[in-house]
Formats: structure tokens, sequence, C-alpha cells
């Protein structure tokens, strides 16, 4: 742990026990987020300084950053992780009277460089496939009454195109059964300026064997409400 790493660096471990207090002071002048991403970053810089044969000495010298700052360039970082790396090691050397300046013109300009030279990585989210949709629709044998619900509001979010303010707003009252198929009244909509309401129509389900049948999982729901209720 970092702080068992510089409680025991030659400064802090012949003080006197009153003074250990100063170092928890200090430990505790940022916030337990800040500190526990601080100690997250420094737990690297100790595996890269016992790959490289570095000894760990604090405050921790210039050269000794630029090398750890190259090797993360080398490893093809984040571009936040190298700037939370050398504020990491400012944070830790605090913790010592010997200054080293760690705000230097030449560190700063590692860091901007690795930072411009990094491409950033694009978070690109996979489009919906059908299998994706179908995978969502399907329920087993016996469905629970939450697994039919789980079901049903991707299936008539898809099969009836409605935003998701007319989903959840649909209860009970508001589907019909009949001869031609299901019947929905939607209450209030976006584009319902009167606010009247309006009623969309879903047929029978014509596959036999289909494993996707919107209208026998409306069935069963309402049977499932009829009871509970």
């Amino acid at each position: 742990m970092p702080s068992q790493i510089i409680a025991n660096q030659d400064f802090w471990r012949y003080q006197e026990p009153y003074m250990l207090r100063t170092l928890q002071d200090i430990w505790d002048s940022r916030q337990p987020s800040t500190t526990e991403k601080y100690c997250y970053s420094l737990r690297n810089f100790f595996a890269f300084c016992q790959t490289s044969n570095i000894g760990i000495k604090f405050p921790v010298q210039i050269s000794t950053v630029a090398k750890y700052l190259a090797f993360l360039r080398g490893k093809s970082f984040s571009k936040s992780s190298i700037g939370v790396a050398l504020v990491s090691l400012k944070w830790v050397n605090g913790f010592f009277p010997t200054k080293v300046d760690l705000d230097s013109p030449f560190l700063r300009r590692m860091v901007e460089s690795a930072q411009r030279n990094i491409p950033a990585k694009k978070n690109q989210k996979l489009p919906f496939t059908r299998d994706m949709i179908q995978s969502m629709m399907i329920v087993g044998e016996n469905p629970s009454l939450e697994e039919l619900r789980n079901a049903l509001i991707p299936s008539l979010s898809f099969s009836l195109l409605l935003r998701n303010d007319e989903l959840i707003h649909l209860t009970c009252r508001n589907i019909g059964i009949t001869h031609k198929g299901l019947s929905f009244k939607i209450d209030s909509s976006k584009t319902d300026t009167y606010r009247k309401g309006y009623k969309c129509h879903y047929p029978h389900d014509v596959q036999e064997e289909s494993t996707i049948s919107i209208d026998v999982s409306i069935t069963y729901y309402l049977v499932y409400m009829y009871h509970y209720v």
C-alpha cells in the first residue's frame, strides 16, 4: 500500500508518535475518491520501479519521473492516466519536506506531448441486431409476471414504434382484444396536441410456430394481472 511505503521512509520512520498524526492529516487533505485514484496510479509506478530495478525513494526525482512518463507513453496508456501519473507523484512528494520541483516545464511538456500524440479511443456502440432484439422478446414456458413484462416492453416498443413516455404509461385498461388483433389506447403523446389520445393496433400473429408471440404474451399478462388484482 502507498501509505505503508510512505510511512516506512526514513523521514517518517524515526519520527515521534505525535508526528504520525501529521502524516494522517496530510493523507486526509484530499477527498477519499481523489486519494484512491492517486493510490491506484502509484501502484503502477511502484510496479514500474520494481521491474526497472529502480529503488523506491521519496521524494521522487525528476529523472525517475521522466523515465516513468516515457514508459507510460510507450505502453499507449490513456491520456488521462498519464496526467494522473504526474499529479499523483506530485502529491506523494508533498509528504516530505525536501522539495523536488515536479512542476518543471520539462515534465509538463512530456505530458502534453504524450497526450497530444496518443489517439483518442472511440467507444463505438454496437448496433441493434435482429438476434439481440429477439433474445429480449422470448419467454420460456410458464413465465412469471416479471418475465412477461420484461419481454413485452421491447416487443411493444419495436412493433408499435412507441416512445418511452407512451410505453411506460400503458396499463391494462389501455389494452383491448378484438377478433382482428390487439388495440392499444395511448392516453397522451408528444405529437398529441389536443391531448385526446390515439389508438394503435397490432394484428394477431400469423406464424403458428413463431417463437415470439406478442398477442399470446399480452393475453398471459392480462390474465396474471387479473388474478393479482
